[in-house]
This record gives structure tokens, sequence and C-alpha cells, in this order.
């Protein structure tokens, strides 16, 4: 003699929301650090390119302080050299 037994279960998912939620606070949490990584990288760029134009300026600046130099001594020997600062520049061209 066999007995059969029928067991019924019901469930309810009640965790569905809170995943649901959780996944929606990743999601906003991700566009705000990628929000955040375009200000860091446009932050980076105007730092990079603020640097470089220092760089220029000090490098011109020192440009013409030793133009400035390089004539003073032209003129103090009397131009003894036989020779321009202009002359003297196409030198270093060279």
């Amino acid at each position: 003699m066999a007995t059969t037994a029928e067991l019924k279960l019901t469930a309810r998912d009640e965790t569905a929301a809170a995943f649901n939620s959780a996944m929606a606070g990743l999601r906003n949490l991700q566009g705000g650090v990628e929000s955040l990584q375009g200000v860091f990288q446009r932050s980076l760029g105007a730092l990079g390119l603020g640097l470089g134009l220092a760089e220029i300026f000090k490098q011109t600046a020192d440009a013409e302080r030793a133009q400035v130099r390089l004539e003073a001594v032209l003129k103090s020997t009397g131009y003894a050299a036989g020779m321009t600062a202009k002359d003297i520049n196409e030198l270093g061209k060279r």
C-alpha cells in the first residue's frame, strides 16, 4: 500500500525590491564616479596646460636674458670677435 503525500508551498519574494533599490543606488554611484572622473581628467588637462605655458614663459625669459647678456658682452669687447649677436645666433642654429 503506497501512501502519497502532497505538500504545497507558497513563497513571497520580499527581496526583489531591496535588490532593485540597491542596484539603482549602485547605478547612481557609478554615474557620480564617472562624472568625477571627467572633472578630474579636465582638471589634470588644465593643470598640464598651465604647467606647459609656465615652462614656455620661463624658457622665453631665459632666452631673452641670454640675448641681453650676449649683446652686453659683444658691446663691452668692442665686437672684437668680429661677429654680431645675429651671427652668433646663426651659429647656434647649425
